[in-house]
């Protein structure tokens, strides 16, 4: 469960530069506390967003579910 936080950790980090989204900008689209998009984001504090936030993240930031929880390499969404 550890090497799936870290992993969410970098791709969420990665996924928001390439989307040039800031934690407040994603803060304010899931109707969330910036503190809990830095919780995500933090190694030590890493928490796992909630299923629907999720699907709002992967929406928000234009890669797929499967990236951010490193199911697959590649970001890109199948519709």
């Amino acid at each position: 469960m550890e090497n799936l936080k870290k992993l969410f950790v970098a791709r969420l980090k990665e996924a928001r530069s390439a989307a040039n989204v800031s934690t407040g900008s994603i803060a304010e689209s899931l109707g969330i506390r910036p503190r809990s998009v830095y919780n995500w984001e933090s190694t030590g504090r890493s928490h796992l967003p909630s299923h629907e936030n999720l699907i709002k993240l992967s929406n928000l930031l234009g890669c797929s579910i499967d990236y951010l929880l490193g199911q697959t390499d590649n970001p890109e969404r199948n519709l």
